[in-house]
């Protein structure tokens, strides 16, 4: 009898993470490291986001150039804010992070894998929101004197999309 079946490729990711984690825990038993969660987690959003740009090499796609993309500036953020080179510690200081990461996800998508203008749209509704509540949270609009206006950036970009939607709309009617 001789049936071929596929043979599925066998990774060695799964191995490579228990032999890690083995690692880690082994280290912490003999106090040879104090790495605590503050000081790993960062580094689990830096590693799927560099395993998603080996997958993108591998099998070019939307999904993994998206998750490189937001998962690397996070992972970055992180870890720079366990070490203590940006102050930000709460929720409430720490979310805008994570909105400019969705952000920078779908640019890069538009700038790589298509040039859809909703994935820059998208992008730059993001990227402009999580700037500016950045900019609040350094304190950069309370210098000048804007800490209360601030909504009004939102509001102006409503009313852009809301004029080009409407332009388009105009342009794809039957004259």
């Amino acid at each position: 009898m001789n049936s071929a079946a596929p043979q599925r490729k066998r990774s060695t990711i799964p191995g490579l993470i228990l032999i890690f984690i083995g690692l880690y825990f082994l280290a912490r038993k003999f106090d040879w490291i104090d790495l605590g969660w503050i000081q790993i987690y960062p580094l689990i959003f830096l590693g799927i986001g560099i395993k998603a740009v080996f997958d993108y090499k591998k099998h070019p796609g939307t999904q993994p150039l998206f998750l490189a993309g937001s998962l690397l500036p996070v992972g970055v953020f992180f870890f720079l804010r366990n070490y203590e080179f940006i102050p930000f510690w709460t929720i409430d200081e720490v979310w805008p992070v994570l909105t400019l990461g969705v952000g920078t996800g779908f640019l890069l998508v538009y700038a790589v894998h298509s040039r859809d203008a909703a994935n820059f749209l998208v992008s730059a509704v993001f990227i402009v929101f999580s700037s500016v509540a950045l900019a609040v949270n350094f304190g950069l609009f309370e210098s000048w004197g804007m800490d209360r206006l601030w909504p009004l950036l939102l509001i102006a970009l409503g009313f852009f999309l809301i004029r080009n939607s409407l332009k388009q709309k105009s342009a794809e009617k039957p004259s």
